[in-house]
């Protein structure tokens, strides 16, 4: 009777290497357009962000102190910025009686990206860039029981060369900020 005498040969078999390739294909599929496309639309992604928190932390301490905050797009400046109803305040008008929120307080100042470009500001269904005067600045409210008024913004980022466009909006009930990745009309 003979023996066959067993080897531990170290390394690996043919078929496993194909598995292991097979394994790395199958992943870099799934994880390659996604490391590919992290640039691409950076910049909205940003901005949806950063205002989201702008429009929940303003509905909240709206709620909190029981005043009514405006939101102060200055065109112009390229900046958002929360002020603070201000009864004390010496402005003429109601819409100036504002002063802005004191830094720190919460995230109330953010500023608009180079590339991006307001197209459209609907507020309560009209237009307030595109009615015939050029606007440099643009505001809206957040009241004490934390509605706001019905807001459309059709922002285009000028850097995109597809899917360039998209609109927010701020839903009146509840404040919340919704995106959308093409222009809407009110």
């Amino acid at each position: 009777m003979m023996l066959h005498k067993k080897t531990n040969k170290a390394g690996i078999s043919f078929i496993e290497v194909l598995v292991i390739l097979l394994l790395m294909s199958l992943f870099m599929s799934f994880a390659a357009p996604r490391f590919l496309t992290t640039q691409r639309g950076r910049v909205k992604k940003e901005f949806f962000q950063n205002f989201t928190t702008l429009v929940a932390d303003t509905a909240y301490q709206a709620v909190i102190s029981k005043k009514i905050h405006q939101i102060f797009w200055d065109l112009g400046k390229r900046e958002i910025v929360v002020k603070i109803y201000d009864e004390n305040s010496a402005e003429q008008g109601k819409h100036a009686k504002f002063k802005p929120v004191p830094a720190g307080t919460f995230h109330s100042r953010m500023k608009l990206a180079p590339s991006l470009s307001i197209q459209n500001f609907f507020i309560n269904g009209k237009d307030e860039v595109t009615s015939g005067v050029q606007m440099t600045t643009v505001f809206t409210y957040i009241m004490p029981d934390g509605t706001s008024q019905p807001v459309l913004v059709n922002i285009q980022d000028d850097n995109e060369t597809a899917n360039n466009r998209f609109s927010i909006k701020i839903n009146p009930f509840y404040s919340q900020v919704s995106l959308h990745d093409t222009f809407e009309k009110p």
